[in-house]
């Protein structure tokens, strides 16, 4: 019994769509997280060349940003197959 529930079909079809489930999960968290380094830096950068001066809390703002998308980059790709 428990053989043939092992090699059912919507046992199979299962297995591929978790498979799919995590690629497309781990390409959201690439997605996402890049563009908040990207975003960050951006910011960062026209705080930086602004005509007016330096503003610290908007400049804080932009590498919290940059480090929270680094750190999620981190964790989510470069660690899990690390571990694996």
């Amino acid at each position: 019994m428990t053989k043939a529930l092992e090699e059912a079909p919507a046992r199979k079809r299962r297995e591929r769509f978790r498979k799919g489930y995590i690629y497309m999960r781990r390409s959201c968290y690439l997605l996402f997280a890049s563009a908040l380094v990207f975003a960050g830096v951006a910011f960062s950068v026209f705080e930086i060349i602004k005509p007016e001066g330096l503003s610290p809390f908007v400049l804080f703002t932009a590498l919290t940003m940059v480090s929270a998308g680094g750190a999620w980059l981190l964790d989510e790709l470069v660690l899990p197959t690390r571990r694996g």
